[in-house]
């Protein structure tokens, strides 16, 4: 069975239908599935509807499906309830992820950083604590050591995770906090493992390895006396401690926090450190003394601010001398402030008092605050946000609708109150389960103020009531659905632009349908497509969206199609719908319908046809068409046009058509069925040099299976007879998982890079030191010396071409074996 076969719905259908009660069972069923896509398609789709991650044989999906850090956090979220262990053992991926120095740019990343943050790691650091710990530790760690920048000060250095000045809109801020709070607690417990970490992260010489200690320390700073006195003992790591914005402030709290708690020996010595403390910048001179008119303007400066660590009781007679000193030259007295970050602005308006004052406002109270709306809206009283007045009378309604039914009524005679505050009564009534017949009245009332509604920004929210009374058959159907009929024919300026078809999308970004589905137009069909649930009404609703198709926009066309699906979905009539709008070369049909449509090109080619010849043409479907046309390829109905369309598309040449068949290609390298047209694709384009092409190959191809390492050979040979590029980390990568299996091809491989003599990283270099070590001892294992020479060999080589990075390292270690 593949995807496309006949069968193929139903199989999954029963899936996902059983998968609940019966979890192992199907999913060894899965695994019985020969075709690899069919069956990874298959165990992606029914673990959405798996609710226990507790066998291994629904755990390992982990591995063959979670590619990307987007299904890492989808699998990981679903497993956490059944499964908390396995989230722990593999959250780590994802914590690297949100720690990688680079910012998350668009959406789509923001949204696997929230997820994580979120859905997983917050539910896990309040449910297991102790256990997430020591994993959050380890990562933070890890990032900051791999990503460190010197200081100029040439003493403590910062790095890229965590900026000198993070606001908490940073995607790593959450982190940062949580490991902080809770080291601050392992202190408070004086855990040893908390201890330790304090000494380790001092001995770091970092900013945030800093602030994390001192922070911690200020809990319990008696256990790190000892520490504490080294530090003020050593001048220049003082004076760099006083020169980074939040280290500095929480060492000097710390210290504020310890000074109390030592004997009269220790604060006496610790007060003549801080009296006979001088700092580099002391005698930094202002020659045209523009600053203080002091001609050493900065001179006690940092010194000052370690007078203000001692509590002022505690200070002997110099310290209090030096400070009134300080304060009469510098002209102002010093205060630590915890610096503030914030780089955003915003107005925060909520409404006129705090949720528990709603709940006492009486009913007077409330039509008062309506009529005196307009007073707000002039400015005579202070500026406050009406959609969240009208809210809380929402919530306060659905708690009391006996007490608020009779102002809800009145309110909606009253022609001056703004029409969201009636809608928020109505609303409030639904939400109580009123009785739907007498809200009906209030309901039409709605409908008539739509235009009001829509004035004030608020036409949207009519459709949320509406779907209240949209669940059960009645008379009172037909009045709304004649009423969303009018607001979906209604004028509409689309903006869609027929040039998009032109270019190429990398995202495949669907605008046009987010257009479509954020209009008021497409809020009424979508509530439109919800009576279509009523199975009396479901013929009348795909009839309708049939019948009005040329009068709909292309934004409006995407929607109807998005909702029958998620709303009232029908097989058949659904493909009527489809096949009745893609009568025009618009690639967002193709995108939005792309498993469908692929599934009548393998088993009735001739309906989809029409289409796709017209959108052969169009650069933003040609990526995804010539994926279609690779796999049909071997269904027998489409066969001789999938290889027309492929060749068609193949020959034109176009960079981006062609990197997108790569992966697949690589993917399906040991396929019985598309095994050797995904080799024959591989060798066609191995020789292009063209960016995205060869970034594509290089990308994609740690996918590789690891029995493919000859052809992996014959590609990189191709490789080398123009440039790696930024190719030797996919590359090295690939090796390494070969390595243990296919030595003596890894090594060959690697052989060949050096000898290329091309620019290696650092990192890279190291990289493959590691796979000839490797392959060394498998060699040494093997007994096959000849082989085992031939890496010493090289090792020689490297040496005498200046790879010194890690040599060292790697000499001794087979020196030990």
């Amino acid at each position: 069975m593949r995807i496309g076969d006949a069968v193929y719905e139903n199989v999954y259908g029963y899936f996902w239908n059983h998968v609940q009660q019966s979890t192992e069972d199907v999913f060894m069923l899965v695994d019985s599935i020969k075709d690899e896509k069919t069956r990874n398609a298959i165990a992606r789709n029914i673990l959405r509807a798996t609710p226990d991650y507790t066998f291994g044989i629904v755990t390992k999906w982990y591995k063959v499906l979670c590619d990307t850090p987007y299904y890492k956090a989808d699998f990981l979220e679903r497993a956490l309830p059944s499964n908390p262990q396995f989230v722990l053992d593999n959250i780590s991926e994802l914590i690297d992820y949100i720690l990688t120095p680079q910012k998350k740019e668009n959406h789509h990343e923001e949204h696997v950083v929230e997820r994580t943050l979120e859905e997983v790691c917050t539910p896990l650091m309040e449910k297991r604590p102790e256990d997430f710990y020591p994993i959050l530790r380890d990562r933070i760690l890890y990032a900051i050591n791999t990503s460190r920048v010197p200081s100029w000060r040439d003493g403590i250095d910062y790095n890229n995770v965590f900026p000198l000045m993070m606001d908490q809109h940073h995607h790593a801020y959450a982190l940062h906090e949580w490991f902080g709070e809770m080291l601050k607690r392992q202190v408070q417990h004086q855990t040893t493992n908390a201890i330790a970490d304090i000494k380790y992260l001092l001995g770091q010489r970092e900013a945030s390895c800093y602030c994390f200690a001192f922070r911690a320390m200020k809990e319990s700073p008696s256990l790190f006396t000892d520490d504490i006195i080294a530090i003020l003992k050593d001048t220049k790591l003082v004076d760099d401690l006083l020169s980074y914005s939040d280290v500095t402030y929480y060492f000097l709290e710390m210290l504020r926090a310890w000074f109390p708690l030592v004997d009269s020996d220790t604060l006496t010595l610790c007060q003549g450190l801080i009296y006979d403390f001088k700092s580099d910048s002391d005698m930094l001179p202002d020659k045209k003394r523009s600053y203080t008119g002091a001609f050493y303007p900065h001179l006690g400066y940092e010194q000052r601010k370690l007078i203000w660590a001692i509590p002022e009781n505690l200070r002997n007679s110099n310290i209090k001398r030096k400070k009134q000193e300080l304060d009469r030259r510098l002209g102002f007295e010093w205060k630590n402030e915890k610096p503030d970050h914030e780089v955003t602005a915003a107005v925060v308006c909520g409404g006129l008092m705090s949720s528990e004052q709603y709940k006492t406002m009486s009913c007077e109270v409330w039509q008062k605050s309506f009529y005196g709306i307009k007073d707000f809206a002039k400015g005579k009283f202070r500026y406050f946000d009406n959609r969240a007045h009208a809210d809380a009378f929402k919530q306060c309604v659905s708690k009391r609708p006996d007490y608020f039914e009779k102002l809800v009524f009145q309110i909606f005679e009253e022609e001056h109150i703004p029409a969201i505050y009636k809608l928020s009564g109505l609303d409030g009534l639904t939400m109580a389960d009123y009785p739907k017949d007498k809200l009906l009245p209030l309901l039409w009332k709605c409908m008539d103020m739509f235009d009001q509604l829509c004035k004030e920004g608020y036409g949207y929210r009519l459709f949320e009531v509406v779907d209240f009374f949209t669940t059960a058959e009645g008379e009172h159907i037909d009045k709304i659905v004649e009423f969303f009929k009018r607001i979906i024919l209604s004028e509409y300026n689309s903006r869609y632009d027929v040039s998009i078809e032109d270019k190429f999308d990398n995202a495949i970004t669907n605008d046009t349908l987010n257009a479509g589905v954020n209009s008021t137009q497409g809020h009424a069909i979508q509530s439109l497509a919800k009576i279509g649930k009523l199975q009396t009404r479901k013929a009348m609703v795909y009839d309708f969206f049939m019948d009005t198709c040329d009068e709909l926009s292309i934004e409006h066309q995407l929607t109807v199609m998005f909702y029958l699906q998620r709303e009232c979905y029908d097989n058949e009539l659904y493909n009527k719908v489809m096949f009745r709008y893609v009568n025009k070369p618009v690639t967002d049909f193709l995108f939005l319908n792309a498993d469908r449509m692929h599934w009548f090109w393998y088993n009735d080619p001739e309906q989809i046809l029409p289409y796709f010849r017209m959108m052969l043409s169009k650069r933003r479907a040609k990526p995804i068409l010539v994926q279609i046309m690779f796999f049909g390829m071997q269904y027998e109905k489409s066969k001789e046009l999938s290889n027309e369309m492929f060749e068609d598309l193949l020959s034109q040449n176009e960079e981006e058509v062609i990197r997108k068949i790569i992966p697949l290609a690589y993917q399906h390298l040991l396929d019985e069925t598309y095994g050797e047209q995904s080799e024959v694709l591989l060798r066609r384009f191995a020789n292009d040099n063209r960016n995205e092409i060869r970034h594509s190959y290089f990308i994609w191809c740690s996918k590789m299976p690891e029995s493919r390492i000859d052809l992996f050979k014959e590609l990189l040979a191709l490789w080398l007879d123009s440039s790696l590029e930024s190719g030797y980390h996919d590359i090295v990568e690939y090796l390494e998982k070969c390595c243990n299996d296919y030595h003596y091809e890894s090594y060959q491989c690697v052989k060949m890079l050096i000898d290329s003599k091309s620019n290696i990283t650092y990192y890279d270099e190291e990289e493959l030191l590691k796979i000839l070590l490797t392959c060394y001892r498998k060699f040494m294992d093997d007994e096959d010396y000849e082989k085992a020479d031939e890496v010493m060999d090289v090792f020689d080589e490297m040496m005498l071409n200046s790879y010194s990075n890690g040599m060292t390292k790697v000499l001794k270690e087979i020196e030990n074996n």
